[in-house]
């Protein structure tokens, strides 16, 4: 039960961070190279999700309870969300992009 409002709870902080990461890539980017970062930030995407797939079924597999696997799996996706806010906050005190 708690790893399904776990889930929600990511996927909608997802849905509502990837409009606005679109926005500001292309607005950084300018026109000329719109298509190609928003391509490039689509892709890294996707090999993310892939890449968290793959770490999830690893934590499941080898845990052998199963609520005990879930809660590992999603302190290290909270681990990885905490690690992505702290470099994107250290890259826009440093004035990039500029």
């Amino acid at each position: 039960m708690f790893s399904c409002i776990g889930l929600a709870i990511s996927n909608l902080g997802a849905g509502f961070a990837i409009p606005g990461m679109s926005a500001v890539l292309l607005d950084a980017a300018g026109p000329r190279h719109a298509n190609i970062a928003v391509s490039a930030m689509h892709a890294t995407r996707q090999v993310g999700a892939l890449a968290g797939v793959a770490v999830a079924g690893a934590v499941l597999v080898e845990a052998t309870d199963n609520v005990a696997g879930t809660a590992v799996f999603f302190l290290i996706a909270a681990a990885c969300f905490l690690l992505a806010t702290a470099l994107t906050a250290w890259r826009l005190r440093a004035g990039w992009p500029a």
